[in-house]
């Protein structure tokens, strides 16, 4: 089963296989074999998928996994969801402006630290209380996510 992170990482669980090998659009993506795949830091935009390698010597082909077109934080307008103060002091509030839906954050090692609905324009949470990178998903009531980097002091 693939999964994603952050829109911008898929993993594998490969404990039961010995090889993987990383797909986009039907196409091989050389020297894509680990139990994970970014693009150089990018959103991920197409469908993914994996051929596993069972310790039985057998290929196992995952099911395609699509990526909606997503937007880039460089993309962003002043209309569509910020996060400030960045960088923000631990366990001070931050504000996350106009989002309208989810917002999700995880710890650079992909553990869920807090996930909340927001009902208004603005919502202000705590910043997570150990220093280091965040990753910030918000997803809209439109049903775009965006992910966003958290850096806290």
């Amino acid at each position: 089963c693939i999964r994603s992170k952050f829109d911008r990482i898929l993993f594998v669980d490969t404990t039961r296989y010995t090889a993987s090998q990383w797909y986009k659009n039907g196409e091989k993506l050389t020297g894509a074999t680990n139990n994970y795949f970014e693009e150089d830091g990018n959103i991920l935009n197409g469908s993914y998928e994996v051929d596993l390698i069972g310790k039985d010597g057998r290929t196992y082909h995952s099911c395609p996994v699509q990526m909606p077109q997503m937007t880039d934080i460089d993309d962003l307008t002043d209309s569509e969801p910020l996060i400030y103060p960045v960088p923000a002091q631990a366990g001070k509030p931050i504000t996350v402006t106009n989002h309208g839906g989810t917002i999700t954050i995880y710890s650079c090692t992909g553990e869920l630290i807090l996930q909340t609905a927001g009902l208004g324009e603005q919502l202000i949470i705590d910043a997570p209380q150990l220093r280091g990178v965040y990753y910030v998903q918000i997803q809209g009531k439109d049903g775009v996510r965006r992910t966003e980097k958290l850096l806290v002091k």
